[in-house]
């Protein structure tokens, strides 16, 4: 992605966040104490495996992915939740109580979910065949969960557009990633011609 692209998308972001910022609603407060990760009768039934954080947990199923891959993801959670929010001043991620994230295994793709109206991130296990995959999956949607916090209704290519644009301005080994626009995991650059 071109230099002038990335800084048009992060000009976007921050326009539609101050925008919201000014509606005057309340961000969400981080958790005032540690919560253990909640047993959610949703989580897909291999998903019996935890790695707990403060403000989230990684769920993952202990036959398709290591303990190291879910302690792997947790940690990029960690730091894009970090740059977020401590770096670049963003509200913290829309989340009750702990946010999920959910490890799905499903092999050969690579993508991931958020919604709104529940309380999870999905990432699909298939991410783990390109290094960066599931680090850029597991930081756009994220966003995605901030930009909840100023509003959810937004227009899916610019709330995609802007979560993408992000993602370059946050680590520097997925800036201009040669790959980015070819990778199975960048489904913008296929959507954006649908609007």
């Amino acid at each position: 992605m071109s230099r002038s692209l990335a800084c048009f998308f992060c000009f976007c972001a921050a326009s539609l966040l101050l925008a919201f910022a000014l509606s005057g609603e309340t961000p969400p407060t981080a958790s005032a104490s540690p919560l253990a990760c909640p047993d959610d009768p949703t989580i897909p039934a291999g998903l019996t495996s935890t790695v707990d954080r403060a403000d989230f947990c990684v769920y993952y199923d202990p036959h398709d992915t290591t303990p190291a891959d879910a302690e792997h993801a947790a940690d990029h959670v960690q730091e894009y939740w970090t740059r977020y929010v401590t770096d670049f001043g963003f509200n913290i991620p829309l989340h009750a109580d702990k946010l999920e994230v959910w490890l799905e295994v499903i092999p050969g793709d690579c993508n991931g979910s958020t919604g709104s109206g529940n309380n999870r991130i999905r990432a699909y296990t298939g991410c783990y065949d390109t290094p960066e995959s599931i680090q850029k999956v597991l930081g756009h949607e994220l966003f995605h969960r901030i930009q909840y916090t100023y509003h959810a209704g937004e227009v899916t290519w610019f709330k995609e557009g802007t979560a993408r644009g992000i993602e370059d301005q946050t680590f520097d080994n997925i800036d201009n990633w040669a790959t980015a626009l070819v990778a199975v995991s960048s489904s913008f650059n296929k959507q954006v011609n649908n609007f």
